[in-house]
């Protein structure tokens, strides 16, 4: 069982550059649940870390003026909402997609002889194949 440690929340936190020390966006109990909840996953939390920032910033999203001090919470939610959009869609910038392998099976004929005549793989079974070892025509709807 996965056991979260500051360091993981830490790591989250850089991810996501929620980092203004006592002006954070989420609270250290989310990025513990989402550790926990992603069996420690650092970039899984991140994305999901992100996208709850994402979703708060929205819903205070709104440009005040205290004094002679002007906070434009929407360009916040904006400027952050285009940071992730790259991030997420960068593959240079998002981790997920450092980890991801093409792969591609079943190409050679020997591949298909072996997946097929492993009990434990499904597959159709070709309805010619049963016409070629017999006298009928290959093609099932001639008369």
């Amino acid at each position: 069982m996965y056991i979260v440690t500051p360091e993981d929340v830490f790591k989250v936190r850089m991810e996501v550059q929620d980092v203004d020390i006592g002006l954070y966006v989420l609270p250290d109990e989310t990025y513990e649940y989402l550790l926990l909840k992603n069996d420690g996953s650092i970039s899984t939390s991140s994305i999901e870390a992100a996208r709850m920032i994402l979703l708060r910033l929205s819903m205070t999203a709104k440009d005040e003026i205290v004094d002679i001090i002007a906070i434009k919470g929407s360009k916040t939610a904006e400027s952050y909402r285009l940071a992730l959009e790259l991030y997420l869609k960068s593959p240079q910038l998002n981790p997920m997609f450092n980890k991801v392998t093409p792969y591609a099976g079943n190409i050679s004929k020997s591949d298909i002889i072996t997946n097929n005549s492993n009990t434990d793989t499904n597959y159709v079974k070709n309805i010619n194949s049963d016409f070629e070892t017999t006298s009928f025509s290959s093609n099932a709807f001639l008369i």
